[in-house]
Parts: structure tokens; C-alpha cells; sequence
């Protein structure tokens, strides 16, 4: 995914991973620079699959590198993306599906309300899903995901009609405008930049 011909701007970077606000994205983004991809995911003979490195060593290896500490919400969502490059679950299971979206988009793990799972806001789904798009191939959710995903569309229209909360372009946007300025300031080439600006969300 990434070219290797750049430098990261290694006070940006520790700016960002301090912060709980920074996108799943761009945390990727300066552990794949750091750390290299192929440490981070590599094949497993004997399963077929994909395996990632240990979460806690990756923490350690970004606090080491940077000399920060690292939040628990940048935990959080640096476990989530692990889990979606070495698991298909997020596309098939709603419980997992809730549990990614509100990890990326939030840092939050969610919790049960009178034994069901919070929901993610459209706003932590749309996030998620683009930053999902782009970071890996597209995969179709399953039918029992699809329904989460329209259930909370229908919320957002009934809002709209009632002229309340922003629309899912805004939503978009205002996203891609985050994700821009913090790929812009820890220095990744132009072309990253404008990957990110053609995007088209498609649901």
C-alpha cells in the first residue's frame, strides 16, 4: 500500500499518536512507516492465513520509537485495523461489525446495555467504512451486516426530514478533510493525498 520513497515527520507522527482523536487510517499509516508492513502482517504457513504482530508489541515499538504513550483509544483502533487485514468478520458478523466501527471511528470497545451491544452513530459507521475502503479491497457485507448498516441509514433520512444532525456528504467530507491534514502534516507523497481525495463512499 505505501511507496517507500518518503520520510515521516517524526514530530507529527508523535503528535498524532498521543492524540485519541487521530484516525485508524493515518496510525496505520506511521506504524506501517515505522515498522515496516511485512512485520506487521506476514502469512501463516501451516493455516493459509494472514497473521498480524502482537498488538502490544506494536504499542511498544511506537512508544519506543516516538518516545510517547500511547492512549488506550490509539490502542483501540491500531486493534481494530490488525483485526480487519486478518479477519473477514467485520463483513460478516454484526456483532463484530458494531464492535470495528465503534473502535475506528471512536477508539471506544462499546458496551452492553441491558445485555445488547451499543450501536455505533452513522457518523462511526460512514467513518469506518471509508477508512476501511480504503485501506484494503472491498468486500460485500453479508445480509445480517447490510440490515445494520440500512437501519441506520433510515435514522439518518428521518433525521434529515426533521432537519436535524449533517447529511451523510457532510459526514464524508468533513472526514476527508481530518484524514488530509493529518496525512499532510506527517508528510506522506502527494499521491496518498489525493487517494484519499477521490474516494466515493458506496453503501
Amino acid at each position: 500500500m505505501l511507496p517507500n520513497n518518503w520520510n515521516i515527520n517524526k514530530n507529527a507522527a508523535a503528535d498524532l499518536l498521543r492524540n485519541p482523536d487521530t484516525s485508524a487510517l493515518v496510525l496505520f499509516i506511521i506504524a506501517a512507516k515505522t515498522i515496516g508492513e511485512e512485520n506487521i502482517f506476514f502469512p501463516n504457513e501451516e493455516t493459509g492465513y494472514t497473521d498480524s504482530i502482537d498488538p502490544l508489541e506494536l504499542f511498544s515499538e511506537l512508544e519506543d520509537e516516538f518516545s510517547v504513550q500511547i492512549p488506550v483509544e490509539v490502542e483501540n483502533k491500531l486493534n481494530a485495523i490488525l483485526m480487519l487485514f486478518t479477519s473477514q468478520m467485520y463483513f460478516e458478523d454484526p456483532i463484530a461489525f458494531v464492535s470495528v466501527s465503534l473502535a475506528v471511528a471512536s477508539g471506544d470497545l462499546g458496551e452492553l446495555i441491558n445485555g445488547v451491544m451499543e450501536e455505533p452513530t452513522i457518523e462511526e459507521i460512514l467513518q469506518t467504512k471509508m477508512e476501511v475502503d480504503l485501506l484494503i479491497e472491498k468486500e460485500e457485507f453479508s445480509d445480517s451486516v447490510q440490515r445494520v448498516i440500512s437501519d441506520s441509514l433510515k435514522d439518518l433520512s428521518d433525521a434529515d426530514e426533521d432537519d436535524e444532525g449533517p447529511s451523510i456528504d457532510q459526514i464524508i467530507e468533513e472526514h476527508r478533510a481530518n484524514m488530509i491534514s493529518e496525512l499532510t502534516a506527517i508528510g506522506v507523497p502527494d499521491q496518498l493525498v489525493e487517494f484519499v481525495k477521490a474516494y466515493e463512499l458506496s453503501l
